[in-house]
């Protein structure tokens, strides 16, 4: 007979995740490497991963009840099977002024998509045992999801610090579900918890000589202040620095070279080597046609009017 964990990584292959692990709840390994992270301001204006720093010790912070963390990843070839990607693809963009978006800009919302999915995991696991709590998360608690997958065996972190999943790459979301069911009720009593994987970027350094302002550290850590990830997608308001201007090339919404570039995404560059935007219908258009366009989409987190800054920055760059 199938163990609670294989039936329930049935449903989540049913339910369209791309792959699913767990772990008992226990205290973060990486919670003091992660002050020293912000202590040397490596995490830039994102204040928020300065708040509740209590509760990234342990998920009890993020839900008392928990007992058992379910890990999801949602890949982003599953996020963007139904996405109709033609109208930013370069026949599309021919002969016009364009700034490069990273497909996640113009995907559907993740955060939505994979928290429905692991709510419906949820349903399921409470038609054998109603009596049980959960919460779903995805980034919108202080876990440190990265670290809970690898524990859970769906990857280990790159170099550039993204987990590197050995099919999937490092081209996923990561959502979480915390239940109130003993981890051991999930798994027979032979089966023990995933092997540590080994190290997929051994010498590689490929990511760290592709990133074009040095933002990936000999620590594998990211320096979010040099990252232009972080410059043109979650700042909102300040002026590009003069080495992010220098180095930006045609960006106008995310870079992701380091991604790009590692042999464990060559299905995602091959599939998604350039998307664009056309500047001058982004210069054109008023705020009200920016939201009904794109308004669902991630591409609307910087504002117009940060766009649009951007966009004047990459001047009348063509590729």
């Amino acid at each position: 007979m199938d163990s609670l964990y294989d039936r329930l990584k049935k449903e989540s292959v049913r339910i369209g995740i791309s792959d699913l692990g767990m772990v008992p709840v226990s205290d973060s390994d990486s919670f003091l490497d992660y002050l020293q992270w912000l202590k040397s301001g490596r995490q830039a204006g994102m204040v928020y991963l300065e708040r509740n720093l209590e509760a990234r010790k342990n998920p009890f912070g993020v839900f008392p009840a928990a007992k058992t963390l379910i890990i999801g990843l949602l890949s982003i070839q599953d996020l963007a099977e139904k996405t109709d990607l033609s109208p930013y693809q370069e026949k599309a963009l021919s002969g016009k002024r364009k700034g490069r978006i990273i497909p996640y800009g113009v995907l559907p919302d993740y955060h939505s998509v994979l928290r429905s999915k692991l709510n419906e995991l949820y349903s399921f696991l409470r038609k054998d045992f109603p009596d049980i709590s959960g919460r779903v998360v995805v980034d919108t608690a202080p876990i440190p999801e990265k670290e809970w997958a690898y524990r859970a065996g769906l990857g280990r972190p790159g170099r550039n610090s993204l987990l590197i999943h050995p099919a999937l790459g490092s081209t996923f979301f990561i959502g979480i579900l915390l239940v109130s069911l003993e981890y051991e009720a999930f798994r027979k009593e032979e089966e023990t918890l995933p092997p540590v994987q080994k190290d997929p970027c051994s010498n590689c350094d490929l990511c760290k000589r592709a990133c074009p302002v040095g933002a990936i550290g000999s620590d594998r850590k990211l320096d979010a202040r040099r990252c232009l990830n972080y410059w043109t997608i979650e700042n909102k308001k300040d002026p590009l620095p003069g080495f992010v201007q220098k180095n930006l090339g045609n960006r106008l919404f995310g870079c992701d070279e380091c991604i790009r570039i590692c042999p464990y995404n060559r299905a995602y560059k091959e599939k998604w080597d350039f998307l664009g935007l056309d500047l001058d219908l982004l210069e054109e258009m008023s705020g009200k046609e920016f939201q009904e366009r794109f308004g669902s989409l991630p591409l609307v987190r910087p504002g117009l009017d940060q766009l649009r800054n951007i966009s004047r920055i990459i001047g009348d760059f063509r590729r």
